[in-house]
C-alpha cells in the first residue's frame, strides 16, 4: 500500500501537491498498481484548513478539538516533547498530543 498524505496540519502546504506526485507515481510507476493499492489523503484536518483559507486564523496546527493530530498517533504518544518551547501534555498549547493516544477522528485506526 501506498500512501501520500497532503497535510497533517491546517497551515502546512501539500494538498496541492498531491495531484502531481499521483500523476508521478502513476506515469513512472504505473505497474505497480496491479501489485499494491493507492491511498490518498489530499489533507487530513480540512475543517481547520476551510478556516485558515477564510483568514483566520493565520496559522493552525490543531484540529477542530485543539489537538496536534502528528502527536496523536499512538507511536510515541507516551512521551511528553517539548518542542516550540511548548509541552505536548498542555491542552492550551499547539502541539497538545490530545487526552490519549488515537483519541481524535483522524489518528484513529482503522479496523
Amino acid at each position: 500500500m501506498l500512501v501520500l498524505i497532503g497535510s497533517l496540519h491546517a497551515s502546512e502546504s501539500g494538498p496541492e501537491l498531491i495531484v502531481p506526485a499521483f500523476e508521478t507515481v502513476v506515469q513512472a510507476h504505473g505497474e505497480l498498481l496491479k501489485k499494491a493499492g493507492l491511498a490518498i489523503l489530499p489533507r487530513v484536518n480540512s475543517d481547520e484548513r476551510e478556516r485558515l483559507v477564510r483568514g483566520y486564523p493565520p496559522y493552525v496546527r490543531t484540529n477542530s478539538n485543539g489537538v496536534d493530530l502528528n502527536r496523536n498517533f499512538a507511536a510515541g504518544w507516551e512521551t511528553i516533547d517539548y518542542s516550540y518551547g511548548l509541552i505536548t501534555s498542555d491542552p492550551d498549547r499547539m502541539t497538545y498530543r490530545g487526552p490519549w493516544p488515537a483519541s481524535e477522528p483522524e489518528t484513529i485506526d482503522a479496523p
